[in-house]
């Protein structure tokens, strides 16, 4: 809810991670989509990270999700975040 840029990762149950340098699983038909405040550029106070997948057909097993705070630019050094995870309709 600022304008830095925290960066959203999420690493598939193979180890695979989706992230701002790898945008397009290996694996699977995930990628990232929007990537907001990216190296302080283009700056909004409502910033979105998006990853999906094409389809429900995705690999079994536990994906890991994670907020990296990656660089500050001119908000405070603390960012408040949600993360929301939605599976199906």
């Amino acid at each position: 809810n600022d304008t830095n840029d925290l960066d959203l990762h999420v690493v598939e149950p193979n180890g695979n991670r989706i992230y701002f340098k790898g945008k397009r699983s290996t694996v699977s038909d995930g990628h990232l989509d929007v990537d907001r405040n990216a190296d302080c550029a283009n700056l909004t106070a409502s910033p979105v990270e998006h990853i999906y997948w094409d389809s429900f057909d995705i690999p079994d097993g536990t994906y890991k999700v994670f907020v990296h705070f990656y660089s500050q630019c001119g908000a405070s050094n603390e960012s408040e975040f949600t993360v929301l995870c939605k599976y199906g309709d």
